[in-house]
């Protein structure tokens, strides 16, 4: 009988060891938080209270297993108040927080400490269990506080290094392979190697490229597309082209059978050589045709008439600056008998300088005139001075027109033809001098540089100026005022003559000095000299009917 009491003592004690007294109606909720590191590394595992009805004590013991882990550090979070911490880390540890001296019950929740545990080189790879045991707890009324919760958790224990077997194929796009420590799968996509074409694409059929994995030996097909580069024979027409129309051919591809077409551009006509049909002659235009030699077009264009041959031609009336002039002769193909008139013009045998105008520009009976401008003259210095940004070599004329002794200007424009100073150059401009400035005058060398027309509006004062190929042309505007103090304009050469003869002598046409040669005063001859009826024959053309003069 007492063996029996005894039993059964000892079965109420075991069953007391496991069980915290029960406050009515008041459940606390703790767990322990799971890890998982690698061999060697450290974990954090926090004591979590979840649910807290009001306490003052608690007191936790946590296991674990010391070949696989070790405990390094413990550490209040501070929910709780009255921490006693073990310093000596090992399994069991226990923790106990007593509040001795509040009044009112501690409700915080949270992580109340966390455990650090360092995975041993050598542990296992796997889950090892860290076992939690509430000892026990109580209120601020000391009455005991029943709690529930998981009490087990687990850190898993990963490989340092994994040791991986083969990749295997897990789809498609991916193959996988598996840690024969841990069992740690990694998945990783397939690499694929550059791949080998099977089949050849062709503008007929599809091609194939066979790629394989490199890692797991799987292997996919990609359709390679076909081809835009056809195998043609030869062209064929099919529409021969015309002179006009065009035509059309074909050719197929000798793999898949495309046929191609283009358009042949038109001939065009043939044409045989041209034959006259109506004769020109002197005064009228004739035709000729020509024939397709591949159709039945044809064309005809028009011959110009030839135009009279003349003998050698008569200077009826000599031309003037004011006047025309008239020549006539005769056909040798067709004897007609007609007569040209000649421009208004003149040449001063002098100089050289030839003047042409049309009819009306000058009134009738003016006469021209010429003359140099040498150093001796009083206005030469200014217009040396106006030059002297120009150029150092130069030669001046004065030109005046009178009529019946009165002067007289142009009613338009005179087309006037200076020769130009041996030396020169082609490398001249022509000025006019008004009031002391050179103005540059729009005018035209020829091209055999004998020679420098402009088309003059007034007569006047004018230079012709060898021009540096570093002048820009630009004269000076400066005005150098004569003995007396007052501007020489250009009417001054004119309007101050010489005080004597010998004024005029050593000066050149070129304001050079010469050897005591006198200046050339020069009257404008009026007539075309007699050389000009002579050879002008080539250079006339007739008019069909005599014109009245």
């Amino acid at each position: 009988m007492k063996k029996f009491l005894l039993f059964i003592l000892t079965i109420v004690l075991v069953c007391t060891m496991n069980f915290v007294p029960v406050k009515a109606g008041a459940y606390a909720f703790a767990y322990l938080t799971e890890a998982a590191g690698k061999q060697g590394s450290t974990v954090n595992v926090n004591l979590n209270l979840r649910t807290n009805p009001g306490l003052v004590t608690l007191t936790v013991r946590v296991t674990y297993d010391t070949s696989v882990l070790e405990l390094t550090k413990v550490t209040d979070n501070g929910i709780l108040v009255g921490s006693q911490l073990n310093t000596s880390y090992g399994s069991p540890y226990t923790i106990s927080w007593i509040d001795g001296t509040t009044t009112v019950n501690n409700f915080k929740t949270g992580d109340i400490a966390t455990y650090t545990f360092k995975i041993k080189e050598n542990a296992p790879v796997g889950k090892t269990s860290v076992q939690l045991q509430v000892v026990d707890s109580y209120d601020v009324d000391y009455q005991p506080l029943s709690f529930q919760g998981s009490y087990t958790s687990n850190v898993t224990v990963e490989c340092k290094t994994h040791t991986y077997g083969s990749y295997k194929k897990t789809d498609s796009t991916q193959h996988e392979r598996t840690c024969s420590a841990c069992q740690y799968v990694e998945k990783t996509n397939h690499t694929w190697n550059t791949g080998n074409i099977t089949q050849n694409a062709s503008c007929k059929e599809y091609g194939n490229k066979h790629y394989t994995c490199t890692k797991c030996g799987t292997s996919k097909n990609e359709t390679i597309p076909k081809t835009t580069n056809h195998t043609y024979g030869a062209w064929s027409i099919t529409t021969k082209p015309t002179c006009t129309s065009k035509g059309s051919q074909r050719r197929s591809c000798t793999i898949c059978g495309k046929i191609e077409t283009q358009s042949i551009d038109a001939t065009g006509h043939s044409y045989e050589s041209w034959v006259v049909s109506t004769t020109a002659t002197c005064t009228k235009n004739g035709t000729e045709e020509r024939a397709c030699a591949d159709c039945s077009h044809s064309e005809r264009r028009t011959i110009s008439a030839v135009g009279h041959k003349f003998s050698e031609p008569t200077i009826v009336t000599q031309p003037t600056i004011s006047s025309e002039g008239l020549m006539e002769g005769t056909c040798t193909v067709c004897n007609e008998k007609t007569q040209q008139v000649i421009p208004c013009t003149a040449k001063d045998e002098t100089t050289g300088t030839v003047f042409n105008a049309e009819k009306g520009v000058f009134a009738e009976g003016t006469e021209l005139k010429i003359e140099s401008v040498t150093s001796s003259n009083s206005v030469y210095e200014n217009i040396k001075k106006s030059l002297s940004a120009v150029s150092s070599d130069f030669t001046i004329y004065n030109i005046s027109a009178t009529v019946n002794g009165s002067a007289a200007t142009p009613n338009g424009r005179v087309e006037t033809i200076f020769n130009i100073p041996d030396g020169y150059g082609k490398e001249v401009r022509l000025y006019s001098i008004v009031d002391g400035v050179a103005t540059v005058t729009d005018s035209k060398v020829s091209d055999d540089g004998k020679t420098i027309s402009a088309d003059l509006s007034e007569l006047g004062t004018y230079a012709i100026c060898k021009i540096a190929s570093d002048v820009d042309g630009e004269p000076s505007n400066d005005v150098t005022p004569d003995n007396s103090g007052d501007a020489v304009s250009p009417e001054d050469s004119t309007s101050k003559p010489s005080e004597t003869p010998e004024a005029n002598t050593n000066q050149s046409s070129d304001g050079k000095d010469e050897n005591k040669n006198a200046s050339p005063v020069v009257g404008i001859i009026i007539g075309v000299v007699a050389v000009l009826a002579v050879g002008g024959a080539g250079v006339f053309i007739f008019l069909k009917k005599k014109k009245k003069v």
